[in-house]
């Protein structure tokens, strides 16, 4: 067979053409339904991916903004007239101003969703210069097809002529029906052959004078045109001629503007048909629960779910199966003659041949569709009377030529593999043919009742066994395809549904041998065996499904209640901003009138008081603290318990009852260890302790060294700095030591805030005794470091400010002492 005659076969056998009419149906034009009827699977897999490409960007532009289509005829063979020199007529003319109408709608379209698809808007381009030729005609053509006077001042001059003409002449036959009335058959002016006429009795008292131009059936009645309204007449004739030869004119002219631009006008009604068909595929993916998979090079069938496409057009209740077929493998499908064994034979089939003629597969996530060519199929009954074939011969003509034509990415799909002969010969020859087409790298799927073909699946890891099941309570197919073992083809129980008497069921299992009954109770028991399995994996699907909504309703409800307490602390947190300001306001009114020259006690205790209550206010574990604390929780740092030979002098613990960190300053005694925080030290228990970052330290000895190696080095360039009382003051020889609670983070702040919170924080050192704190502003443009410096050195608690050492961060914070 010739690659056309194989693919006619296959056509037919997958009942392609049902698909394609189902999907056509949903289009808006004739011409469009043709084109897709007329689909077949691309021959490369670059431009199938090209094409499925499409469909999915137009399945996504479903969901939100339709592809714009419309009602078109097919004016291709008008084209073709026009590029040999013919005229399209008024009526033609209308039907491009449609197409034209549509193509510019379609191109603003795809000027707004070009991101979103781009592969459909480089697909549907049109030309912009069409728009002109698009007002032309509707400017000149009606919506009825007529020619409109605004089409040109001379036909609307010639029009007028030929009214006036037309209203005088009347008038002068009205006269002459008053005057000659006796010789009248009627009061009323007719029309033969474009000239007006009387109509006059053929038994007239008087002759009326005229042209007759023709009579009524029964020969009763003359149509005249009266002498003295023949000049008229003429002029009537005129003026109409030279109306059509404006009309002419204007015709003319359009189909001059349509040839100039004729492979434009080409271009957009092809565009405007492939987005119609476009839409179809859209609607139908959707309409199908549909997806749009990428052809994968493979040669490999992975179908998750997968529904006959023609079964979903008769009931939406189709079984859904997993299926999987690779090159060089084979797939035995055997179970009851029930029609789930065809069924899923041809979904195979038109899953390859769909992925690559840009159709959405009704197959769930995960499905993969490689690249199959060729898809070569013998399903049904071949018996040939013309050629004097019997059904079995015709079989093994077709099975012949589809080892012929096997090779590696080729699918070869064949129903009741050598069925219709000996039993015994024919399953030999159906293991040798499915040997051979595998081995020759092709992917294989048969449908069989031979037991030793199902053996020989049990035996070659090439070959995969497959079942369809079978109710056999009910007596009804299950279409459902189970993998890994054969099935039984129950032809006695088949027969029992279908009317066999039972006494005839009876005599035939007492005839059948021992060995197959046997095989039978066998079936039976894996048939209910593999339907408890079943079972049982529907309940943990139901239960997995149950879990995985009950946890979305529980992350829900946590994000609800998170929020509503994200939003009652926002609230809280403003009002203590607002007490933040009014206690700030009291600090300065309290300052005003420590300048002031009555400092007697009562004004000084005053101030202390309102001093103090704002410090309160805003220092740490203060309202303010704890309000930012639990709207913006900072994380935790990683802590881990100690043991006492890990806390040795230098090692940086956390106070987990206290919340801030220190430095261990000598070996624990008794379960009581010292440490200094800041300016303070405070002996607690071990198990108050956590090591700081989830690490000590390090050993005792290098710790405590490198300690006063720093101290020693910071001691020396404070001498030489020439320290203050205050600096003199510190501890273990009073260089700074910086730490997370005695620093103060400004970045990514504005001015005015970070000197709010500058005064915050130096609020907070007075009332926690701390002499030295370090303000972290960055360098940036330099603006909010300035600012910081300046603020600092106007303050009235701070004594002394500096840049920081290199190792404690250098020209990026700035060291403040507090006095």
């Amino acid at each position: 067979m010739t690659p056309e005659q194989h693919q006619k076969k296959t056509k037919s056998e997958l009942e392609w053409q049902k698909l394609l009419e189902r999907i056509a149906a949903l289009c808006q034009s004739e011409v469009a339904a043709r084109v897709l009827r007329a689909s077949l699977p691309e021959a490369s897999l670059q431009a199938a991916r090209a094409r499925m490409l499409r469909t999915r960007e137009a399945m996504l532009l479903e969901t939100t903004a339709p592809i714009p289509v419309a009602r078109i005829e097919d004016q291709g063979k008008a084209f073709d007239l026009v590029a040999r020199g013919s005229s399209l007529d008024a009526g033609e003319l209308h039907a491009l101003g449609i197409m034209l109408e549509l193509a510019e709608r379609l191109r603003l379209y795809l000027q707004r969703h070009a991101e979103q698809a781009p592969a459909v808007a480089a697909w549907l381009a049109t030309s912009p210069g069409l728009k002109g030729l698009d007002e032309l005609i509707r400017q000149a053509i009606g919506s009825d097809g007529s020619i409109l006077d605004a089409a040109s001042s001379g036909l609307r001059r010639a029009r007028q002529r030929a009214q006036q003409q037309r209203q005088e002449l009347r008038q002068r036959l009205t006269q002459l029906l008053g005057r000659l009335g006796e010789a009248m058959q009627g009061q009323y002016v007719a029309e033969r052959d474009g000239r007006y006429v009387l109509p006059v009795r053929a038994d007239a008292p008087f002759r009326v004078e005229g042209l007759v131009l023709g009579s009524s059936a029964s020969g009763g009645t003359l149509y005249v045109e009266p002498k003295d309204t023949h000049d008229l007449g003429n002029q009537v004739q005129l003026a109409e001629a030279e109306v059509r030869v404006e009309e002419s004119k204007v015709l003319m002219e359009l189909n001059s503007a349509v040839a100039a631009q004729l492979e434009e006008v080409r271009t957009a009604q092809t565009a405007c048909i492939e987005a119609d068909c476009l839409r179809a595929l859209a609607r139908y993916g959707k309409q199908s629960d549909a997806r749009a998979f990428e052809p994968q090079e493979e040669a490999r069938l992975e179908l998750v779910k997968m529904r006959h496409p023609l079964l979903l057009e008769e009931s939406a209740s189709v079984v859904a199966n997993d299926l999987s077929l690779s090159h060089g493998q084979g797939l035995i499908l055997s179970g009851p003659n029930a029609g789930g064994k065809t069924v899923a034979l041809k979904c195979l089939g038109l899953a390859a041949w769909m992925v690559r003629s840009g159709i959405p597969i009704s197959a769930g996530e995960g499905s993969v569709v490689g690249w199959f060519d060729p898809v070569l199929t013998d399903v049904g009954d071949n018996q040939s009377l013309m050629r004097a074939l019997s059904t079995f011969s015709a079989h093994v003509e077709h099975v012949s030529a589809c080892l012929a034509s096997a090779g590696p990415g080729t699918l070869v799909l064949v129903d009741e593999l050598t069925g219709g002969t000996d039993p015994e010969e024919g399953a030999a020859l159906a293991c040798a043919i499915v040997e051979a087409l595998v081995g020759r790298g092709a992917a294989v799927c048969v449908t069989t009742h031979y037991e030793r073909l199902k053996s020989l699946a049990a035996s070659d890891a090439r070959l995969v066994n497959a079942a369809v099941g079978f109710d056999r309570e009910r007596l009804l197919p299950t279409f459902r395809v189970d993998y890994g073992a054969p099935g039984a083809s129950s032809a006695l129980l088949v027969a029992q549904r279908y009317g066999i008497e039972p006494a005839i069921i009876a005599r035939a299992e007492a005839l059948l041998p021992e060995g197959a009954l046997d095989q039978r109770a066998l079936g039976l028991e894996l048939d209910r065996e593999r339907a408890r399995w079943q079972a049982a994996l529907s309940e943990a699907e139901a239960e997995r499904r149950q879990v995985a909504e009950l946890r979305q309703q529980l992350a829900e409800e946590r994000r609800r209640a998170a929020n509503e307490e994200r939003t009652r602390l926002t609230e809280e947190t403003q009002s203590l901003l607002d007490e933040v300001q009014k206690a700030r306001t009291r600090l300065r009114q309290a300052e005003a009138r420590l300048k002031g020259a009555d400092l007697r006690g009562g004004s000084v205790q005053e101030a202390r008081r309102a001093l103090n209550e704002a410090a309160e206010f805003v220092s740490i574990g203060g309202k303010l603290r704890r309000a930012s604390a639990a709207l913006d929780p900072a994380p935790k740092p990683a802590t881990v318990q100690l043991s006492w030979d890990e806390l040795s002098p230098g090692a940086r613990v956390t106070l987990t009852g206290l919340g801030t960190s220190g430095q261990v300053v000598a070996k624990p005694r008794r379960g009581q260890v010292t440490v200094q925080v800041g300016a303070m030290k405070t002996t607690v228990s071990i198990d108050a302790l956590s090591v700081l970052g989830g690490q000590p330290a390090g050993p005792a000895a290098a710790a405590q060294k490198l300690s006063q190696q720093k101290q020693v080095e910071r001691k020396a360039r404070g001498r030489a700095r020439g320290g203050t009382e205050t600096e003199r003051a510190l501890p273990e020889g009073g260089d700074p030591l910086r730490m997370p609670a005695n620093t103060c983070n400004l970045i990514g702040q504005r001015v005015e805030a970070a000197l709010d919170q500058l005064d915050v924080f130096i609020d907070t050192l007075l009332r926690d005794g701390e002499p030295v704190g370090f303000v972290l502003h960055g360098h940036g443009t330099g603006a909010l470091k300035g600012a910081v410096r300046q603020h600092v050195r106007q303050h009235r608690s701070v004594t002394r400010a500096e840049p920081a050492q290199p190792e404690d961060g250098g020209d990026a914070f700035t060291v403040v002492w507090i006095g």
